[in-house]
């Protein structure tokens, strides 16, 4: 029963920890018990991700560019690392919602470029997101913290 409080309680911790650094964590609490001591360890997820915008605020039909930087910041390999722009309702993206990144090594950053155009006015709270996955086959899901994107009224159109 104390070995489980343990490993519940590291979880807790180990989430509240990675939703302060502005990501999405999936830790894996683990725990040994041998000679009357346990031994717990917890794997939070090492993908980071920022998103940037070129400009905050722009007239409907005008072109905002975004970059989202996507970074290993663990000690094995990911692969099969995908950037996401997660979709808004009258908002263009190009290119496609989702981009390969492919592998990113330990302490390897890649960035991908999106151009984003709205054709109605408002203010749009962009997110970007990243997903890979380890040898071992466990997933990794980070989000950028939230930038918002303010398009007023123009006659353009996308």
């Amino acid at each position: 029963m104390a070995l489980a409080g343990v490993i519940v309680s590291f979880g807790i911790i180990a989430t509240g920890v990675a939703a302060g650094l502005g990501e999405r964590s999936s830790s894996s609490p683990a725990a040994t018990r041998s000679a009357g001591s346990v031994t717990a360890s917890i794997a939070i997820d090492a993908l980071r991700v920022t998103l940037s915008l070129t400009s905050s605020t722009e007239t409907t039909g005008t072109s905002v560019h975004l970059t989202e930087s996507v970074l290993n910041g663990g000690k094995v390999a990911l692969t099969g690392v995908s950037a996401i722009i997660e979709p808004l309702s009258n908002v263009t993206v190009d290119p496609a919602r989702s981009q390969t990144i492919g592998t990113l090594t330990s302490g390897t950053n890649r960035s991908v470029l999106w151009t984003m155009c709205a054709n109605v006015a408002g203010t749009y709270l962009v997110v970007a997101q990243a997903m890979g996955h380890n040898h071992a086959g466990q997933d990794y899901v980070a989000y950028s913290p939230g930038e918002h994107a303010v398009f007023t009224g123009g006659r353009k159109k996308c």
